[in-house]
């Protein structure tokens, strides 16, 4: 067939196609650009946060500096006490400027007079010593308010300060002599300790790269710079001192101006694979907020209370979660680790103080163990508490550890009633075997009077009998016979699960012994027409185990062979000798066979499988049950191995033979 331009053929193709292009194309860049809008204005606002968190965090960790140097620190004690420049110079300011990246230190007394000071060679708020530095309106600020706090524990004020036109970040704290402290006559003056951080270059970077922005610039107060973002830097008064400008990111817009021209090319191109492509979109979208779904739930479910210890003053701070999970509030526990131990249950104390002491000490890489926890109501709580040395000192020595606790009661209480469950069930099934074994003893005694009684009335011990009590005479006996036998297998399994069977081990010659068992059997497989053939070593094979337990082995085994080998079918016992070493046994017949899923079915006690073979004979289930526990007793076992329609071999593998004896030759075949 021949398409010419312009047929309607031609234009029923092309015009879907092209409409499919463009609508693609148009979908595709619409849905770009709305993504990269939503993006870009993300990035913006998360580019604020992150700005904001990252000057606090510089903000804090410079408190936690000047907080750290004013709680009872040798070189402030010697520069209130006994001022010593030069050593106050090099211990104590010059550590802070060159390994702390402090821009200057100073000292002021109670009443703000400057003691000591200290600056690097760009601090540009005045020289050592100036006036302009201790009379600024926002240290002194500061200074006022870091002497209003109490004597137990400096309060550090911090903010954003201007010196002689250049920013930094202050802190200033209270220093705070040891509480009774006997190394002096007289406890030494008050006064506060300022540490600058210059607001440089430098510090803009190390903000730009926490907060992943670019272009970080500290303009005039009223300034504003297109395109970027900008945040108000205040001082302790509220005065703007200047504004801090950066570029936002723009992931959306980036993205766009690198993949949009050839996503378009592509997108031409691909059309008429739009409708997989927008398919495997939704189904990753759906996956996605499944995942997320999934995330929020199991953060909300992992309820965990958080715990931080700072082992060198025993001061901790524990989570309102880790509180209320014990039903206290969190204003009821002491922030101090005599809290928590008070709470522990004294049993489990010592092991938990020896986990902690091996994580602390390095001998463990975490701290993991379950106590006991007392709820505020009383009852105990179990928790299991984890954690980990996060920060040590010079010496090695543990320093802070964090770690979580979880409410795992529920759990162990689980645990506690499965434990109770397994001990009820052992006990019952003790039970119920000893009361087995027990009654089937009760029942012989009936039953072989039954059957003496009978077998005498079939011999006519007491007189001549008509026909018909003959049959009903001989009915009692063979019925009697049929219940002592299912009582003896009872009876053999009720032992052997209650711990009772005892075997009497003597010298077997196992290859007489499956011959005689194979002669026993021949008539039932005549009845049947069912061919019973052996396959004996030329050699009598002797082993060391109870005869009567493994004649029942091997009777079991035939009788359930021939039972359900149809008319015309073959059964063949053998007794081999692996060269890996023990004795197998094993009977292989032609019957009805088993699917894989029904083996376990036959293996247990009193089941039987429900197929026309099994239903034509009468039967408790307990043949090869029964066979299995008593190889085991042997020290073997019994495997079993079947396909419907093909047959079943049993094999049954015991200990090595005792030894071997060439006397005489047994034939191989009996039937």
């Amino acid at each position: 067939m021949v398409m010419l331009p312009g047929s309607p053929l031609v234009r029923r193709l092309v015009i879907p196609v092209v409409f499919m292009f463009a609508v693609g194309a148009a979908t595709i860049f619409g849905l770009a650009s709305i993504s990269a809008s939503w993006q870009d204005k993300k990035a913006a606002v998360d580019s604020g946060r992150m700005v904001e968190h990252a000057l606090t965090e510089e903000k804090t960790a410079l408190a936690v500096l000047a907080k750290d140097y004013t709680w009872w620190d040798e070189p402030i004690t010697r520069l209130f006490v006994e001022f010593d420049a030069d050593y106050a110079d090099s211990d104590f300011g010059g550590y802070l400027i060159d390994q702390h990246g402090a821009a200057a230190v100073f000292v002021f007394n109670e009443g703000g007079a400057q003691i000591y000071g200290r600056t690097d060679d760009r601090f540009e708020g005045g020289t050592e010593g100036s006036p302009e530095i201790g009379a600024d309106p926002d240290l002194r600020l500061m200074n006022r308010q870091a002497m209003a706090s109490g004597p137990t524990e400096p309060v550090v004020a911090t903010g954003v300060v201007d010196l002689g036109g250049s920013l930094h970040v202050a802190a200033v704290s209270r220093f705070t002599p040891e509480i009774d402290s006997t190394d002096f006559a007289e406890p030494p003056p008050l006064g506060t300790l300022v540490i600058l951080r210059r607001m440089d270059d430098k510090f803009l970077d190390h903000i730009g790269q926490t907060a992943h922005v670019q272009e970080f610039a500290i303009l005039s107060p009223e300034a504003e710079k297109a395109g970027s973002l900008t945040a108000p830097l205040r001082s302790p008064l509220g005065d703007t001192l200047a504004t801090l400008s950066w570029k936002p990111p723009t992931p959306g817009r980036d993205f766009l101006n690198w993949f949009l021209p050839p996503l378009l090319a592509v997108g031409l191109i691909m059309g008429l694979l739009l409708a997989l492509v927008l398919s495997r979109v939704r189904q990753f979208a759906e996956h996605l907020a499944s995942s997320e779904e999934r995330l929020a739930l199991a953060l909300d479910a992992a309820r965990d209370g958080l715990w931080d210890w700072n082992i060198e003053t025993g001061d901790a701070h524990f989570s309102a979660r880790w509180a209320t999970m014990l039903g206290y509030r969190p204003d009821e526990i002491e922030p101090r680790t005599g809290a928590w131990e008070s709470l522990v249950h004294p049993d489990d104390l010592p092991e938990v103080m020896r986990a902690l002491a091996d994580c602390r000490q390095g001998r463990s890489a975490t701290y993991e163990v379950e106590h006991r926890m007392r709820a505020k109501d009383g009852s105990w709580h179990w928790i299991l508490a984890r954690g980990r040395v996060v920060t040590r000192n010079a010496a090695g020595a543990a320093r802070r550890m964090v770690g979580t606790h979880t409410d795992v009661t529920a759990r162990r209480l689980a645990e506690q009633r499965a434990l109770d469950a397994c001990a009820e069930a052992e006990a019952a099934s003790r039970v119920k075997s000893h009361f087995l074994a027990n009654m089937s003893h009760e029942l012989r005694t009936p039953l072989n009077a039954i059957i003496g009684f009978s077998d005498m009335l079939l011999r006519e011990f007491f007189g001549p009998l008509t026909p018909k009590q003959k049959e009903y005479a001989a009915a009692i006996n063979t019925s009697g016979s049929h219940l002592l036998e299912v009582i003896g297998d009872v009876l053999d399994l009720s032992k052997v699960e209650a711990g009772r069977m005892e075997l009497h081990p003597e010298p077997v010659d196992v290859s007489a012994l499956v011959r005689s068992c194979a002669g026993l059997m021949a008539s039932e497989a005549d009845q049947g027409r069912v061919a019973l053939e052996t396959s004996l070593p030329p050699h009598p094979v002797e082993i060391t185990a109870d005869k009567v337990r493994l004649r029942q082995i091997i009777l079991n085994l035939l009788s359930n062979a021939v039972k359900f080998t149809p008319t015309g079918g073959r059964v063949d016992v053998a007794v081999r000798l692996p060269a890996e070493g023990g004795l197998e046994i094993s009977v292989r017949d032609t019957g009805v066979g088993m699917r894989p899923e029904d083996i376990r079915i036959a293996l247990e006690p009193f089941r039987q499988l429900d197929d026309s073979m099994s239903r034509r004979h009468q039967g408790t289930g307990l043949g090869l049950p029964l066979a299995k526990m008593l190889a085991e007793l042997h020290g073997g076992e019994l495997a079993l191995a079947s396909e419907p329609g093909r047959g079943t071999t049993v094999t049954v593998t015991l200990p090595a033979p005792k030894r071997r004896a060439a006397l005489r030759s047994v034939s191989g075949r009996s039937a």
